[in-house]
């Protein structure tokens, strides 16, 4: 006898949406158009596979060379200078072997893609088919496609927010989390998602990896402009409060020759007061109505909007970034079931702000995608600001 509808783990659901998107990509066609295909579903593929792993055997030939790691590169197909910390080459030590990119690149997808069904924990058939959606995302594909590095480092989160959720792991938590930040930096601020009872409260808990992070940008201080120097943007798969103004110097530069970004500025102090006006407001309205104790899900929730929130008003990130947003859907889903409006509104956005973009739609593409993002804004910092608990006043 057929089991019940409601016993079904979405999980498979959204599996089986990953494997048609799978099957549609590399079993309709020659391989030959494989690139052509994964544009048409809207990720900027390049003709060499996992092309974001070219940098680190591109890097080691460039230090065999006796050249500098962060000048130009000859060994990079794409002529992309170095961008990551030096600790990165101690143990991404692979040739420039396209077989060895292909293994290590299909490692980090599956990987990812498990850790975050993982963290999901079981879902019904219908939020199944909402995250088979988002793993589809030309967003969360984009990371894939090019083997980006940001996929080991949602692991690493994920499974820090799996530790200190379910399983009292908050040690482990914050090391995961303080390595994430080693690796890139802006993973640091996943530590706040363990900001319950005040900033005081918080320091004394995490004092150490922060104070082991200050460490590592001491010793490392030398590289670090270089490194952010390096990172590339854009605008086409790209979000953050640069990206209007990154569009509008290109529509310039097209029609008139020349280009100007005096915009930046202003995006990013939108972005800025929007985060920050929600967030407070968001804080005074308390957390009794959002989460009594900081569960699996709510800390996943903290983590990806904190990474969200802090890398959209940084300037410019690529799409793939965007993956921390999938960390936020369990505990989304169980505020929306609780009637909770603004968690069913950040449901609705995650689509198109992970789902469209120019390439995949053209201006009507790029301009829902970007709403949706600038929306995400405001009702992720209001919900974050509102899941702290704060301090308990003292019994007098």
């Amino acid at each position: 006898m057929r089991a019940p509808a409601s016993t079904w783990d979405g999980r498979w659901v959204a599996l089986a949406l990953l494997g048609v998107y799978y099957a549609m990509l590399f079993l309709t066609g020659p391989g030959s158009e494989l690139v052509a295909r994964w544009r048409l579903a809207g990720v900027y593929a390049h003709p060499v596979p996992f092309i974001d792993l070219q940098v680190f055997p591109a890097a080691r030939a460039t230090l065999a060379a006796g050249q500098e790691l962060y000048g130009p590169s000859v060994a990079d197909p794409l002529r992309r200078p170095y961008n990551y910390p030096r600790l990165w080459l101690a143990f991404m030590r692979f040739p420039a072997d396209k077989g060895m990119l292909c293994v290590t690149g299909v490692l980090m997808a599956v990987v990812a893609t498990g850790s975050v069904l993982l963290f999901w924990g079981r879902l019904t058939p219908a939020t199944g088919v909402w995250g088979g959606l988002l793993l589809c995302s030309p967003a969360f594909q984009l990371g894939v496609e090019r083997g980006n590095t940001d996929l080991l480092l949602l692991t690493l989160v994920a499974a820090g927010a799996w530790l200190a959720g379910d399983r009292g792991g908050w040690r482990a938590a914050r090391a995961l989390w303080w390595i994430a930040g080693v690796l890139k930096l802006y993973p640091v601020v996943a530590l706040a998602a363990d900001l319950d009872g005040g900033w005081r409260a918080w320091i004394r808990r995490t004092w150490l990896p922060l104070v082991l992070f200050a460490g590592y940008l001491a010793v490392s201080w030398r590289d670090l402009p270089a490194v952010l120097h390096n990172t590339g943007g854009g605008w086409v798969q790209s979000y953050g409060s640069e990206v209007p103004a990154a569009a509008w110097a290109q529509v310039q530069a097209f029609y008139h020759g020349a280009a100007s970004e005096n915009f930046k500025g202003i995006g990013r102090a939108l972005a800025v007061l929007a985060a920050l006006g929600m967030l407070i407001r968001g804080w005074r309205a308390g957390a009794a109505k959002m989460a009594p104790e900081p569960t699996r899900a709510l800390l996943g929730f903290r983590a990806g909007a904190l990474i969200y929130l802090g890398t959209f008003i940084a300037g410019s990130s690529f799409d793939y970034r965007q993956g921390f947003l999938l960390l936020t859907l369990p505990q989304l889903l169980a505020w929306q079931r609780g009637g909770h409006r603004w968690a069913a509104a950040a449901l609705v956005a995650l689509l198109p702000s992970l789902g469209l973009n120019y390439l995949l739609g053209g201006w009507p593409g790029f301009f829902l995608n970007e709403a949706a993002g600038w929306f995400l804004v405001p009702v992720l910092a209001f919900l974050l600001g509102a899941s702290w608990r704060r301090a308990e006043p003292a019994a007098g």
